[in-house]
């Protein structure tokens, strides 16, 4: 894991691969930032820190300060550059509300998807995310997933911070490394196997065993525990048909095998993975973050009581199905 919130001021552990290292410079805006000071150039000014990471998340808040002609500020992964070749992926935010998310290989950028936000402005804050696991790539812009593609030219490398024509400020670097494939289910702490299950008795049980053991009738069967459990499936339970039931969020329905509930069902964090439990709620109770979401309601982060990390996470996943 890596991390720098720059609060040192100084940007040690930090190597500009591209541009001038005049241009890049720590400063103080409210907190120490790092900061490229340059509009005017036509090619990019990227400074990048650590190497050799694979499936990784890496985060940052980016604040593009001046935009040039087609200019953007952007978070890169996975760079590398060496006798090789030049590679890594980077996610972009332009002047007019452009989101791209893309990959500079040899010199050259390609844009593997974009879309627009609006209101993306210059001397405002924006939480850029890039995930990369496997081939697949997620893009996030403020907690929420805007992009997805697919692409197998950068396997491993740094995390950057750069622009091409902007100038930007940059804090709170963040990497996390990714396990690949789908991460396991929020389960019970892990601990030491627990081996083969025990076999049956090796023969009965000294004493009679006339009948049925005294005591009292067996009852009912106990009701349900009051809330999920960390490994709980709640409203994973198909109607006959297969389908959701009645009552259930039909949007939700199988969503740990879309390409959206990756970004969920990866995370092997803790504080991460719950979001599990947030979108087997809006699932069971036929809801969604705007009805049920609240704080206080069923769904709400007062009652499941895990936090707004796993929330945002369960909400970005909502509205890249394109719940309602």
């Amino acid at each position: 894991m890596f991390c720098d919130d720059f609060e040192d001021g100084d940007a040690d552990g930090w190597l500009v691969a591209l541009g001038s290292g005049t241009d890049f410079s720590v400063v103080v805006d409210g907190s120490y930032v790092y900061r490229q000071g340059v509009t005017g150039t036509d090619g990019w000014d990227l400074a990048v820190a650590g190497e050799g990471w694979t499936d990784q998340s890496v985060e940052a808040r980016i604040k593009p300060l001046a935009f040039g002609t087609d200019g953007y500020a952007a978070l890169v992964g996975r760079y590398s550059a060496s006798g090789n070749g030049e590679c890594g992926y980077f996610l972009a935010v332009g002047g007019e509300g452009e989101i791209a998310l893309g990959k500079r290989v040899n010199g050259v950028d390609s844009v593997l998807g974009s879309a627009v936000c609006a209101g993306t402005e210059a001397n405002t804050w924006y939480g850029l995310r890039l995930d990369m696991v496997g081939t697949t790539l997620y893009g996030y812009v403020n907690g929420a997933l805007v992009l997805v593609a697919s692409d197998s030219s950068c396997a491993s490398g740094s995390v950057g911070v750069g622009s091409v024509g902007a100038s930007f400020e940059a804090d709170d670097v963040r990497v996390v490394l990714l396990e690949p494939g789908p991460g396991p289910e929020p389960g019970p702490e892990a601990g030491p196997e627990p081996g083969p299950e025990p076999g049956p008795e090796p023969g009965p049980e000294p004493g009679p065993e006339p009948g049925p053991e005294p005591g009292p009738e067996p009852g009912p069967e106990p009701g349900p525990e009051p809330g999920p459990e960390p490994g709980a499936e709640p409203g994973a339970e198909p109607s006959p048909d297969g389908g959701p039931r009645d009552g259930q969020n039909a949007c939700l329905y199988d969503w740990r095998n879309t390409a959206c509930g990756y970004t969920c069902t990866s995370q092997t964090q803790d504080d991460r993975a719950w979001c599990r439990v947030y979108l087997d709620c809006y699932f069971e109770h036929g809801c969604g973050p705007s009805t049920c979401g609240g704080q206080d309601d069923i769904c709400g982060v007062n009652v499941i009581g895990r936090g707004l990390w796993p929330r945002d996470i369960a909400n970005s996943v909502y509205a890249c199905l394109g719940c309602p």
